[in-house]
């Protein structure tokens, strides 16, 4: 599954867009028993149908023992999707999931965050672990529709009277003063009489002006407190001229101000504003069922299917929403299984364009997809393997020259393959549409079947043996040999709007859902391990490499009584212990800002973008590279007793291949 982390709507949009044009026309699959809308293969919930989600608690994962709607002592939830608001006492009616830890016990509950487009958030805790957490009520069921969001706060109440004054604290140091000296402007030494009993000490800064306009600065020499003379050594000046009239003080230098007396009482605290409604954002993931095909419909028509009640038990079933600009949707069509992916600009429904994939040349091995859907592939010249497919569809491979073996598939559709040129068995099938290819054995002129050392080819269909010139054999193994003739292709001649997962690359990935301690009593400024480490073994120097991650983590401190701010920085690392060298390959900041004097708790659900590393020269093939994310925390104020858990982690890496 892949994580992106954005800083700005536009860029969640782009991200999501991306993930759906690369599902393709079925990325999803709604359970309209249970609601739920997931990836194929898949069962974590993606969103749900239907508009209200029971809670029930039970002690063995069939909710046979224990069942209850409190969750008290209890070691399994149970969740269930339906269009109405009134729970079921029939335990086989909910999903039940396990809680780590033993259980619930009698201090940990259930937490949920709506976060739009029928897509809840779930997890178990002893206090919510965010503002936008609320506690699953006993009994009552949840409303995806109502997005949980705080409020803004009530305006501040009227201060209350001022106190009476204290009493007047104790006089402080005296510096100014007057002389009559006659003094000329100018640098240098100035002697001059002033007040006796002043505080004035050497080295302190002191300015005898005449007026605004005339006046000089320096540093005091030498006072004396009988007599009052002053020694002053000058060293700006402004104006010029002798005068007899000074007013000499510190040079910007204020005496230190008596004790102030106690204030009086706060005026009383106005009351809190209303809570006002979120404001809904983009749906990335939205599921449409609709009513007839979805191709070539006009944006009247999208509408109406993507507004529909989420409470319909026929199609269509939509949001229940108006669609704003950033909307993404697969709009579906399950009695001929035809879906779409769209995006809404604002004012109309535009297709959403997956990655091409170009070049000019598709080697060996390049495509590999359990379907290819139609045009996916348009290319001058395609090599022996370049494509492996469960599925082909109508139109799906247009080439100029396919070579030996190119297209390996379990099913080729009526039109799949238009080429001027199809080399002998360029094409291995076990089931072509009618009119293209009669079963049975295929001879060509000149060839004898069975005989490996015949001239032409010939396709022997009781057991798959097959034999191509000289050049190609096909056994209970493929080998390739001399096939690779031509310059290459040219720019753009693979194209396709859909790549299903591992189409073009091998995948790794290490995730925990387990809670699991990542610092105990940490100290800022050191990095700790957060995700799992991943081992990705190259099979050639410079091998491209995908990597990205992501963690639920929650971090608690002892409350500092001020307000402060906390950094969390998330760096991904890569060890090579071939090469003995650790190399940090981007860093990531996370602020949190203005935090009250009261917090202990913040909440961070981090997601690193896919970072495209390249296994550096010095990795020998066949000796792994490991990969995790570490995470440190920074604030200007001292925090005690720093804590922090993850309940998510994930590290994944794709290595493409050549």
């Amino acid at each position: 599954m892949a994580y992106f982390a954005v800083d700005s709507d536009a860029q969640l949009v782009e991200a999501v867009n991306y993930a759906m044009a690369n599902l393709g026309g079925s990325g999803l699959v709604a359970n309209i028993e249970t609601g739920v809308i997931s990836a194929p293969g898949d069962p974590t919930p993606v969103g749900y149908l239907y508009q209200f989600i029971n809670v029930r608690y039970a002690n063995n994962s069939t909710g046979t023992s224990g069942f209850s709607s409190s969750p008290t002592n209890r070691l399994y939830y149970g969740l269930r999707n339906t269009t109405a608001s009134a729970g079921s006492n029939n335990p086989a009616d909910y999903i039940w999931s396990e809680v780590s830890g033993g259980g619930f016990g009698t201090t940990k509950f259930l937490f949920y965050s709506a976060i739009g487009g029928r897509q809840i958030v779930f997890t178990v805790a002893t206090s919510s672990p965010g503002v936008n957490y609320q506690q699953v009520s006993d009994g009552v069921a949840i409303d995806l529709d109502a997005i949980t969001v705080v409020g803004a706060t009530g305006p501040v109440g009227p201060s209350g009277p001022a106190g009476p004054s204290g009493p007047t604290g104790p006089a402080g140091d005296k510096y100014a003063t007057s002389s009559t000296t006659s003094l000329t402007i100018g640098t240098g030494t100035k002697t001059l009489t002033v007040d006796t009993g002043l505080s004035y000490t050497p080295s302190q800064s002191v300015l005898i002006a005449h007026d605004a306009s005339n006046e000089m600065t320096g540093t005091v020499t030498s006072y004396a407190t009988g007599n009052g003379q002053m020694v002053a050594n000058v060293t700006s000046t402004l104006g010029s001229g002798t005068y007899t009239s000074w007013d000499v003080n510190l040079s910007g230098a204020v005496g230190v101000p008596g004790a102030t007396g106690p204030s009086g009482p706060a005026g009383a605290t106005g009351p809190a504003g209303a809570t006002g409604p979120g404001t809904r954002g983009p749906i990335p993931l939205a599921f449409v069922i609709s009513n007839a095909t979805p191709i070539g419909a006009n944006t009247t028509t999208l509408n109406s299917w993507f507004s529909a009640p989420r409470t319909n038990i026929v199609a269509p079933i939509g949001t229940g929403e108006t669609p704003i600009s950033g909307d993404t949707a697969q709009f579906y069509y399950e009695p001929t299984n035809v879906g779409t992916v769209l995006n809404y600009n604002g004012s109309a429904w535009q297709n959403v364009v997956g990655n091409v994939i170009d070049g000019n040349l598709i080697l060996t091995g390049t495509v590999a997809a359990n379907q290819i859907a139609a045009n996916a592939i348009t290319a001058g010249k395609i090599q022996a393997s370049a494509v492996e497919t469960d599925k082909l569809a109508v139109n799906a491979v247009t080439a100029d020259k396919i070579q030996a073996n190119a297209v390996t598939t379990a099913k080729i559709q009526a039109g799949a393959v238009t080429a001027d040129r199809i080399q002998a068995n360029s094409i291995t099938a076990t089931q072509i549409s009618t009119s293209y290819l009669y079963t049975g054995n295929i001879v060509s002129t000149g060839a004898t079947l069975g005989n490996n050392s015949s001239p032409g080819y010939w396709l022997r269909y009781s057991d798959g043996a097959a034999r191509v010139g000289g050049s190609v054999s096909i056994g209970s193994n493929l080998s390739v040999a001399g096939l690779i003739t031509a310059s290459g292709l040219i720019a753009n001649t693979v194209s396709t709007t859909t790549v299903v997962p591992s189409a073009i690359s091998s995948t790794l990935g290490n995730t925990s859902t387990a809670t699991t301690t990542i610092i105990s009593s940490g100290s800022a400024g050191t990095y700790y391990d957060l995700t799992p480490v991943i081992s990705i073994v190259p099979v050639e120097t410079g091998q491209p490499i995908l990597v990205w991650g992501g963690a639920s983590i929650t971090m608690t401190y002892t409350p500092p009584g001020v307000a402060h701010n906390i950094s969390l920085f998330y760096r991904l690392r890569r060890s090579t212990p071939g090469a003995g060298l650790v190399v940090t390959l981007t860093t990531v900041e996370v602020k949190f800002l203005n935090l009250g004097g009261g917090n202990a708790v913040i909440f961070d659900f981090f997601s690193l973008p896919g970072f495209a590393d390249i296994i550096p020269y010095y990795a020998t093939p066949g000796v792994n590279s490991n990969y995790n994310i570490q995470v440190l925390y920074s604030s200007a104020t001292s925090l005690s007793f720093v804590n922090m858990t993850a309940g998510y982690r994930s590290t994944v890496g794709v290595t493409n291949k050549r």
